[in-house]
């Protein structure tokens, strides 16, 4: 697949970052930004799993009202790769 080196247009900088969305009220929004590479993949793995577990945990004491109800969002999720 071919990468697209070129540097990003004054046009994309601002619709990306400037012009970005207001968050809702409630929200909690993140990002994931993962390495690759052997062992650094295998804990990454573990890492994301957890973070499965963790929303699902959060889900449930949400519907048992026991924790204030958020609307948590993943945004992005960004990697790289020690394979070329």
């Amino acid at each position: 697949m071919p990468f697209n080196r070129s540097e990003p247009s004054a046009g994309e900088i601002d619709r990306w970052f400037v012009q970005a969305s207001v968050v809702p009220e409630g929200t909690f929004e993140f990002a994931l930004v993962l390495g690759g590479t052997v062992s650094a993949g295998a804990y990454t793995a573990g890492a994301v799993d957890f973070l499965i577990e963790a929303l699902d945990c959060l889900a449930t004491a949400q519907q048992q009202d026991e924790v204030p109800r958020h609307t948590v969002l993943l945004k992005l999720i960004a990697g790289t790769s020690g394979v070329v």
